[in-house]
């Protein structure tokens, strides 16, 4: 996989397409349809070998807890996936980390921490906009969730960053990725103001 600054093209590509198509359910003794696996497959371009697996992949867990008997949470944590996407969040986490140790072989933890795309992806607004705050000796900028909208699997999250002289808002799919967006915006106001 490479990672670069085109890593969000598979999600806005399927933002594009219409929604899936429903068919019959394939995992067993459920009455609920899934999405069309086939279309996802050709959307990806990718035959998944284990159809199980595929569906438990994208299987949220708030779905999964609908489709089992109330307090049989050991079930219906073999329905979704959080258990795939805590493992594969930790593989990337090592590819990554290995591919920064072999590129700067002297750099120390803090500076590997902040080279992390994954982490700059989120963070580096955020840790830019505390480091110009702290540099011009003013309080921290507080952030602080608005609101959030949409179902569970494509929440939206609205956030405000506050600082003493001002504040604006930013939106992402997750809160980090919102408080991002809210510095990134408020980074560039205060770049305007100059």
């Amino acid at each position: 996989m490479v990672l670069n600054s085109s890593a969000g093209s598979l999600s806005d590509l399927l933002d594009k397409l219409p929604a899936f198509v429903i068919i019959p359910p394939v995992l067993k003794k459920l009455a609920t349809a899934v999405p069309d696996l086939d279309l996802l497959e050709t959307i990806l371009a990718y035959k998944f070998g284990d159809r199980a697996l595929l569906e438990r992949a994208i299987t949220h867990r708030s779905w999964a807890h609908e489709q089992v008997a109330p307090g049989d949470e050991l079930h219906a944590r073999k329905l979704h996936n959080e258990s795939l996407e805590f493992l594969g969040d930790s593989v990337l986490g090592l590819v990554v980390a290995n591919y920064l140790c072999n590129s700067y072989p002297g750099g120390t933890e803090g500076e590997l921490s902040r080279a992390d795309p994954l982490s700059a992806a989120k963070a580096d607004y955020k840790t830019m906009l505390q480091e110009k705050l702290q540099a011009e000796r003013r309080q921290a900028p507080r952030y602080s969730v608005i609101e959030t909208l949409g179902p569970p699997h494509r929440r939206i999250f609205h956030v405000e960053v506050s600082w003493d002289d001002g504040s604006i808002q930013g939106e992402g799919h997750s809160i980090k990725a919102a408080e991002a967006s809210a510095a990134r915006a408020a980074l560039e106001v205060m770049t305007s103001n100059l």
